[in-house]
């Protein structure tokens, strides 16, 4: 696709086609038209708040609320650290209106074809079907949007109870009297089990490996606000590192990095209650199935452990079991490793496939579609075969609302062409180097391409560096290392980068 004239996209708004009404859709929308550009956000459901709309009975969110916020526009209303699904639909229906955002509910986008310089879309309406040409667009379909996932299990047709995903639990008194097997381990797992807690007589939670959990609270702080402070990610190993001091580090001093990873895995284990304690050989042997093997760092994605499962797992109330599920009987459950277990309740809770975004033109399709991991971005945020279009939310971070804006103002940068990028074929290179460090250092997950996680503050650095704009945000060096990041710490952002519009700048010469 050729760009487009010189200074066409300079003094004109865009007319922007955001794919998805879920927060990080808002986010891009809302800092795009601040920018001046005309947005239409499309929506295929008949509500906003993506999976949060969706969200199963009792979901909290993991960041706490000052982390998962909009930049300028701050908890109308006090949800508590940790909001619950409601909570969150509500505060999205009020970001929409204070924006005074365009959404189209009941249009889904089934196709997406080039038309120089821009984008038409095709889209299935209340109606009929219509077309909408735009200059640029904006994919924000996340990481959930995608049919659960799903495993075989022989004898499925003969098993007598009931076998529900996670969506299909309306409340915990659903499980009263029920002996219940969960399956899985990650938030929606974890969260089913501690659900059942005092309500089902025989609780099993199995899972093929142990994965590290996420105490709600480390030396006195929420975890979550732990996880955001710049000395945090500062020793972590990384795909970049954008300051010169962090690369004399870990070039002279490596084993700094597997110092840093050992205290921290060594305080997460005990904040969690793996560690540490007078428990009976009982107790210690299930916590042993929840301690995992490798280094946290590894893990790009954690699961934050209700505060009563780990006491429930040393009571006996939550019985854990280190295996596969590969079967049923007419009453129970079969193991890889032989057993069987009477239940009446199998509660599947394995996640979703890996983000399928069927409207998206060849071979990027085909690419989306293939691959285990994800594709990985330039940048996390394009793609060098599809100019003129920036992914949303495919940078999951502790900041992740915050991530989405910025990357709306770098895709602005450079779709006014303030922003010079490598050529295409650097790009690809640049993010197949990503890819693959991502593979060599950390576990396969099927979304791991879009994850930036502790990385966040070396990645929103080099996006910050891009963009000409100040990285560092606190009052203070003190600060600035050893308190937390919150979403109020980008407040001016958009009005700094406004300021700056029409100054050129290069893309650091950096894999990220």
């Amino acid at each position: 696709m050729p760009a487009p004239p010189a200074g066409a996209r300079k003094e004109a708004g865009m007319r922007v086609a955001v794919i998805g009404c879920g927060v990080c859709g808002i986010a891009a929308a809302k800092t795009l038209k601040r920018l001046g550009h005309e947005v239409t956000i499309y929506e295929r459901a008949s509500a906003p708040g993506g999976v949060w709309a969706r969200a199963y009975a009792g979901v909290q969110l993991q960041n706490h609320r000052e982390l998962y916020a909009f930049s300028d526009f701050p908890w109308p209303f006090d949800p508590g650290p940790f909001p619950s699904a409601a909570d969150i639909r509500r505060y999205v229906e009020a970001a929409i209106a204070h924006y005074a955002l365009d959404v189209r509910y009941g249009h889904e986008v089934t196709d997406l074809a080039p038309i120089p310089p821009g984008w038409r879309l095709g889209l299935n309406t209340p109606g009929s079907p219509i077309t909408h040409d735009a200059d640029a667009v904006v994919v924000a379909a996340g990481h959930y949007t995608h049919e659960k996932a799903e495993i075989a299990l022989e004898g499925r047709e003969r098993f007598t109870g009931q076998v529900l995903t996670e969506h299909e639990v309306t409340g915990p008194d659903m499980l009263d009297g029920q002996r219940v097997a969960i399956i899985g381990l990650g938030k929606s797992a974890v969260d089913m089990a501690s659900f059942a807690v005092g309500h089902a007589p025989q609780i099993h939670h199995i899972f093929r490996e142990a994965r590290w959990m996420i105490p709600r609270k480390m030396l006195g702080q929420y975890t979550s606000r732990l996880a955001t402070e710049r000395l945090s990610s500062f020793f972590s190993r990384s795909w970049v590192y954008p300051h010169r001091l962090q690369q004399l580090t870990q070039r002279y001093n490596p084993r700094s990095a597997d110092i840093n990873a050992g205290i921290t895995d060594s305080m997460v284990r005990r904040a969690l209650g793996l560690r540490g304690g007078r428990h009976d050989a009982a107790a210690r042997a299930r916590l042993a199935l929840l301690d995992p093997s490798y280094p946290m760092h590894r893990q790009l994605r954690g699961t934050l452990a209700p505060d009563g499962y780990v006491p429930a797992v040393i009571r006996g109330e939550i019985e854990p079991h280190r295996s596969a599920l590969t079967g049923l009987t007419e009453t129970g459950v079969i193991l890889a490793d032989g057993m069987q277990i009477e239940v009446d309740t199998v509660i599947l809770a394995i996640g979703y496939k890996r983000p399928a975004l069927p409207f998206l033109p060849e071979p990027a399709r085909s690419e989306f579609e293939s691959n285990s991991d994800g594709v990985q971005l330039y940048r996390h945020i394009v793609h060098p075969a599809l100019p003129h279009l920036m992914f949303a939310g495919f940078n999951h971070n502790p900041l992740h609302i915050t991530s989405s804006e910025i990357a709306a103002l770098w895709f602005d940068a450079v779709e006014r062409g303030d922003l010079a990028l490598p050529s295409p074929d650097e790009q690809e290179a640049s993010r197949l180097r990503v890819r693959d460090w991502k593979r060599a250092n950390t576990l396969v997950e099927p979304t791991r391409a879009y994850w930036v996680s502790a990385h966040m503050h070396n990645y929103l650095d080099v996006l910050l560096l891009e963009l000409g704009l100040p990285h560092k945000r606190k009052s203070n060096p003190f600060s600035e290392w050893l308190s937390h990041y919150t979403a109020a710490d980008f407040t001016t952002l958009a009005d700094e980068y406004a300021r700056k519009r029409g100054s050129k700048r290069t893309a650091l010469p950096l894999d990220n």
